[in-house]
């Protein structure tokens, strides 16, 4: 998957793609491993990870669980 023309999203709340270590709010692509990193004052909560990649999203097949 290009991660230049994907999205990733946790439930509604879209995460920044960047190049290198993730921050808050941010998401990278190493190989066949997607790292992200929850925003700051994220709610507790059971989140999809959405995928959108050419503009087609794939169906939520992972949750993060936020404590």
């Amino acid at each position: 998957m290009p991660s230049h023309h994907a999205t990733v999203l946790l439930d509604t709340i879209g995460l920044e793609h960047v190049a290198t270590a993730p921050g808050p709010g941010q998401w990278s692509l190493s190989g066949t491993t997607l790292t992200l990193v929850p925003p700051a004052g994220l709610a507790a909560g059971r989140y999809p990870i959405r995928l959108r990649a050419a503009g087609v999203e794939a169906d939520p097949g992972l949750w993060a669980v936020w404590p």
